[in-house]
């Protein structure tokens, strides 16, 4: 049967002297990042490391006057907490709780993971393990937002890059490794697209073999951007009749950490 809290409170707690190796680690323990609390059979504290009383708020002294489950949030009642120690104290098993709802010295809800363990033989108790999941989840919060931050720079950057791209009488297609084309601008579009004004509901269009088809024949063009890619070096082809014009091929290697990413590939007018 189990007992009552005021039945526990009023039974005699066991004496911290039998806790022989509490003393002998608490240096030990004290020198953790993870809250660590020893807590007798009826749930009084006996000891709490540095980090616990940095997170709880809370001195050495104080703790030693409060039980386990005056920081619990009213949803976790003693049969539950009572059942949550019975386990590791009878088997010595490693029991986990995920996002119980603790309470703070100033009053805050903190979610913690609570992780119990038998602690002792002749007068056991347990060693209880605090991990701040609030502070794990607002840490991720800043790491998504951070990441959403600088992909809105990215594009940001890259819709500046690009519209300068855009701005060059220049042809600009981009390859990837495949190769396939992932970016023209509005030269290019205009060499090889049949239809009228660039935009990204045509701009698939331009491919490796649409562009292939407007180059004389000796330019094998899928073949020359492979061994680029391959060699790492780029190539030219000189006086390219393009709409009417003349026009140089320069293909360019694109690498990130020394690994082959894609080619570009530049079609610049020639002065008549």
């Amino acid at each position: 049967m189990i007992e009552t809290m005021e039945q526990q409170k009023s039974s005699q707690p066991v004496p911290l002297d039998h806790w022989l190796t509490l003393v002998q680690t608490s240096n030990l323990l004290d020198a953790l990042e993870e809250a660590v609390l020893a807590i007798q059979s009826d749930f009084s504290i006996d000891y709490a490391n540095a980090a616990a009383q940095r997170l709880l708020g809370y001195t050495a002294d104080k703790f030693k006057t409060l039980h386990f489950n005056d920081f619990l949030s009213q949803d976790w009642s003693y049969d539950i907490l009572h059942d949550a120690l019975l386990r590791p104290l009878e088997t010595q098993a490693l029991s986990q709780f995920e996002s119980v709802d603790m309470k703070t010295a100033g009053g805050q809800v903190v979610t913690m993971r609570v992780s119990l363990a038998k602690w002792g033989d002749e007068a056991p108790g347990y060693l209880v393990v605090l991990s701040d999941l609030t502070a794990i989840a607002q840490a991720s919060e800043i790491i998504e937002r951070t990441v959403a931050e600088r992909t809105r720079e990215a594009e940001t950057s890259g819709a500046a890059l690009l519209a300068a791209i855009n701005s060059l009488d220049l042809g600009f297609v981009v390859t990837n490794a495949a190769p396939e084309v992932v970016t023209v601008n509005v030269a290019a579009h205009q060499l090889f697209c049949k239809h009228g004004k660039h935009n990204v509901a045509t701009c698939h269009e331009v491919t490796l073999a649409v562009i292939q088809a407007a180059l004389p024949g000796e330019i094998k063009l899928t073949e020359a951007v492979r061994q680029c890619l391959t060699s790492q070096q780029p190539r030219s082809f000189e006086h390219i009749m393009l709409a009417r014009k003349q026009w140089q091929l320069d293909i360019s290697p694109v690498t990130v950490r020394d690994m082959p990413t894609g080619c570009v590939l530049a079609f610049q007018p020639l002065k008549a």
